[in-house]
């Protein structure tokens, strides 16, 4: 049986955990982050400590979400805030709860929580390359390939490739995925998700 081939275009909190969950039910996953370092976003998170969750019961959580927090109901019971705080507690970074039931890593540090995020996908054995993604590269309307800035990466044979995009990036709308991922919440689901214009 031929592995399959994950590209994961954006290296933030959500590429990083899709393309680690990929790699660990057995995917040969490549992360493609256009900036020199993973996880920016997080990094200016919680004025650069990082509010990675709050310490509360799901339904404290949706109730406080200012508009519309059921649309999050499936997503936060699939994976808690006490998921959450867990999962960053098994891989090594101390956490604490803050007033209004804020969870800080203790080291009130976001470029833990980064550290924390890039090993996983690492350990979990996700390649991550620095480059642009600026265009899919399709075979008789498959993805077989992501085509970059710097050169042409993560080219495999037709039918053999999944795109997940974190965040917009050049002509890429977002992926196609033809097995189930669950990770953090979020379960992607086959047939095509990717819009090319």
């Amino acid at each position: 049986m031929i592995s399959k081939k994950v590209v994961v275009i954006g290296a933030g909190a959500a590429g990083l955990m899709a393309g680690a969950t990929a790699a660990l039910y057995g995917a040969s996953v490549t992360i493609i982050e256009k900036n020199k370092r993973v996880g920016r976003k997080i990094m200016i998170t919680g004025k650069g400590r990082c509010n990675l969750a709050n310490n509360c019961d799901v339904q404290t959580f949706i109730n406080n979400v200012p508009v519309n927090g059921r649309f999050l109901y499936s997503a936060i019971n699939a994976f808690t805030p006490e998921d959450t705080i867990e999962f960053f507690e098994s891989k090594g970074l101390k956490t604490k709860t803050e007033r209004g039931n804020r969870v800080f890593p203790a080291s009130d540090k976001s470029v833990d929580v980064v550290d924390t995020m890039h090993d996983y996908a690492v350990e979990s054995g996700c390649k991550i390359v620095c480059d642009t993604a600026n265009a899919l590269i399709l075979e008789d309307g498959a993805v077989i390939g992501v085509k970059c800035e710097d050169e042409c990466r993560c080219a495999f044979s037709a039918g053999l490739v999944d795109v997940l995009a974190e965040t917009l990036v050049g002509d890429i709308h977002l992926a196609q995925s033809s097995q189930n991922f669950r990770c953090a919440g979020v379960e992607m689901v086959g047939d095509e998700l990717l819009q090319l214009p």
